[in-house]
């Protein structure tokens, strides 16, 4: 199961990837055209007109390189986002509690069959175990190299994240059961909280000075252009560091 939102998230790390690409290029030309002006094997003409030039277009050469290798490796960054972007279940997705609810009966089942796996592993070894019916690829794959009781360790692992996803539901379910709460506002400040989008976020009427903005990326908060606010995602966690970036930036205790 795939929701339209982790669709359309994989399409913008893939549309980022391709215009990171194209200026990466478009950087690595730009760099070239000044190479090319520069005579093959020509060194700096200490105390010569010249001299300076060149020291400038060997420093935007550099520069040029640095830059072009910064956006290839952004590229990749957002190419592996793209590929993950179908499989990670997002919070602010709307069908968050659906996909996960699906995920966790696709573990519960998974968790079933290792230990009919086991079970039939330990009556009759091997080859019994090859014939459980609706093996999945991956324990097929496992199987092959079956050497001693391997899957009451993966199940280990299995059940751990059963918990992790029923814990997760629970939760987003008491998230989306919340009343959105009203706005905050003080001299200066307003908290709102945008549950439709699942942020919390920080408006301010006056320029920040950096050591402002330093509080509010340490405290997870990062600037939104679309909603001019400071945003971060709307939990527990959130609603506490929105007051702690008040109390810290107003002295404002926000109840």
């Amino acid at each position: 199961m795939t929701s339209d939102y982790q669709i359309e998230r994989a399409e913008q790390a893939e549309d980022r990837a391709k215009r990171l690409r194209l200026q990466a290029n478009d950087t690595f030309k730009r760099e070239r055209e000044i190479l090319d002006c520069i005579p093959l094997g020509q060194p700096i003409l200490v105390e010569h007109h010249s001299q300076r030039r060149h020291e400038r277009d060997i420093e935007r050469v550099n520069s040029l390189a640095r830059k072009g290798l910064d956006l290839l490796s952004q590229a990749e960054i957002a190419d592996r986002a793209a590929a993950r972007a179908e499989t990670v279940i997002s919070s602010q997705d709307p069908e968050a509690i659906a996909l996960l609810e699906t995920k966790l009966e696709e573990l519960r089942a998974d968790a079933t069959l290792r230990k009919k796996v086991n079970a039939a592993y330990r009556r009759g070894g091997i080859d019994a175990a090859r014939a459980v019916e609706g093996l999945t690829p991956k324990i097929i794959e496992g199987l092959k190299n079956f050497v001693r009781v391997w899957f009451p360790f993966a199940n280990t692992n299995i059940n751990a994240e059963i918990r992790r996803v029923e814990a997760r539901i629970v939760r987003l379910r008491r998230e989306q059961s919340r009343p959105e709460a009203p706005p905050i506002e003080g001299d200066g400040w307003r908290i709102e909280e945008a549950k439709s989008d699942v942020r919390i976020r920080l408006y301010f009427t006056g320029r920040l000075s950096r050591d402002a903005t330093h509080e509010l990326k340490a405290e997870g908060f990062r600037w939104a252009p679309s909603v001019g606010a400071w945003q971060r995602q709307l939990n527990n966690n959130g609603r506490w560091a929105a007051r702690q970036v008040i109390k810290t930036l107003f002295s404002v205790e926000v109840a």
